[in-house]
Protein backbone atom coordinates (compact mmCIF):
# COMPACT_ATOMS: atom_id res chain seq x y z
CA UNK A 1 0.00 0.00 0.00
CA UNK A 2 2.86 2.30 0.75
CA UNK A 3 4.97 2.10 -2.65
CA UNK A 4 1.46 2.65 -4.27
CA UNK A 5 0.82 5.22 -2.27
CA UNK A 6 3.61 7.09 -3.19
CA UNK A 7 4.03 6.24 -6.51
CA UNK A 8 0.90 7.39 -7.36
CA UNK A 9 1.91 10.92 -5.67
CA UNK A 10 4.89 10.84 -7.70
CA UNK A 11 3.43 10.41 -10.60
CA UNK A 12 1.12 13.59 -9.65
CA UNK A 13 3.82 15.61 -8.69
CA UNK A 14 5.88 15.02 -11.65
CA UNK A 15 2.79 15.04 -14.05
CA UNK A 16 3.68 11.80 -15.15
CA UNK A 17 0.93 10.29 -17.83
CA UNK A 18 1.36 6.71 -17.05
CA UNK A 19 1.84 4.98 -13.79
CA UNK A 20 5.13 2.79 -13.30
CA UNK A 21 5.01 -0.75 -14.48
CA UNK A 22 6.45 -1.40 -10.82
CA UNK A 23 6.77 -0.37 -7.24
CA UNK A 24 8.58 -1.27 -4.67
CA UNK A 25 9.16 -0.52 -0.63
CA UNK A 26 11.60 -1.70 1.85
CA UNK A 27 12.77 -1.10 4.97
CA UNK A 28 16.30 0.91 5.22
CA UNK A 29 17.92 -2.28 6.78
CA UNK A 30 20.77 -2.33 4.38
CA UNK A 31 22.83 0.98 4.67
CA UNK A 32 25.33 -0.37 6.78
CA UNK A 33 28.61 1.58 4.94
CA UNK A 34 31.58 2.13 6.98
CA UNK A 35 33.00 5.32 5.87
CA UNK A 36 31.11 7.84 3.95
CA UNK A 37 32.25 9.79 1.15
CA UNK A 38 32.58 12.76 3.10
CA UNK A 39 30.38 15.04 1.04
CA UNK A 40 26.75 15.09 0.40
CA UNK A 41 27.22 14.48 -3.57
CA UNK A 42 29.25 14.60 -6.37
CA UNK A 43 28.67 16.43 -9.37
CA UNK A 44 30.53 17.21 -12.62
CA UNK A 45 28.80 19.92 -14.57
CA UNK A 46 31.03 19.55 -17.90
CA UNK A 47 29.08 15.83 -18.03
CA UNK A 48 25.83 17.08 -16.03
CA UNK A 49 25.53 14.22 -13.98
CA UNK A 50 25.73 14.02 -9.91
CA UNK A 51 26.13 11.37 -7.39
CA UNK A 52 23.55 11.30 -3.91
CA UNK A 53 22.65 8.82 -1.45
CA UNK A 54 23.20 7.96 2.08
CA UNK A 55 26.81 6.55 1.21
CA UNK A 56 27.86 10.06 0.84
CA UNK A 57 27.09 11.52 4.43
CA UNK A 58 26.60 8.36 6.46
CA UNK A 59 24.00 5.36 6.77
CA UNK A 60 20.72 6.75 7.64
CA UNK A 61 17.61 7.52 5.28
CA UNK A 62 17.62 11.03 6.45
CA UNK A 63 21.28 11.02 5.23
CA UNK A 64 19.93 10.27 1.44
CA UNK A 65 17.18 12.80 1.40
CA UNK A 66 19.64 15.52 2.69
CA UNK A 67 22.06 14.48 0.01
CA UNK A 68 19.69 14.15 -2.63
CA UNK A 69 18.08 18.05 -1.14
CA UNK A 70 22.15 18.91 -1.76
CA UNK A 71 22.43 17.83 -5.03
CA UNK A 72 19.09 18.99 -6.39
CA UNK A 73 20.09 22.86 -5.30
CA UNK A 74 23.72 22.56 -7.01
CA UNK A 75 21.74 21.29 -10.12
CA UNK A 76 19.85 24.54 -9.32
CA UNK A 77 22.29 26.97 -8.90
CA UNK A 78 24.21 25.41 -12.85
CA UNK A 79 21.47 25.73 -14.15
Amino acid sequence: DVAETLAAEACALLGASRPPIAVDAHRWRYAQIETSAGTPYAYDPSLRIGACGDWRIGPRVENAYLSGVALADALLAAS
